[in-house]
């Protein structure tokens, strides 16, 4: 049986501009794996992670943006919208994402 795993996008602020950040983590909070660069932004984030082995539709993931986190399933469905979704943070894979 696979333990779950947990992905992390996380967005830093650097004066005016942005860069993002993603981690993977097991079970018992260890970093299993992260992104070796950091991107410009949330669409590449999480296309770099897709290619590092991120399953969006079967995995559930968090987006920090600095200011707050977003907890998401992977139907996209955050826990506090009773499945509408958070427009911060698009479901990866979903419309509009590569």
């Amino acid at each position: 049986m696979k333990l779950a795993t947990l992905w992390q996008f996380v967005m830093e602020k650097t004066g005016s501009g942005e860069s993002w950040t993603w981690r993977r983590t097991a079970a018992d909070g260890s970093v299993e794996a992260a992104a070796t660069e950091s991107h410009e932004n949330y669409g590449d984030v999480v296309y770099d992670a897709i290619r590092h082995g991120f399953h969006p539709k079967q995995e559930q993931w968090i987006v920090t943006d600095g200011a707050s986190s977003s907890h998401y399933f992977p139907d996209g469905r955050a826990p506090a919208t009773g499945g509408a979704r958070q427009s911060q943070a698009p479901m990866p894979g979903g419309d509009g994402e590569r």
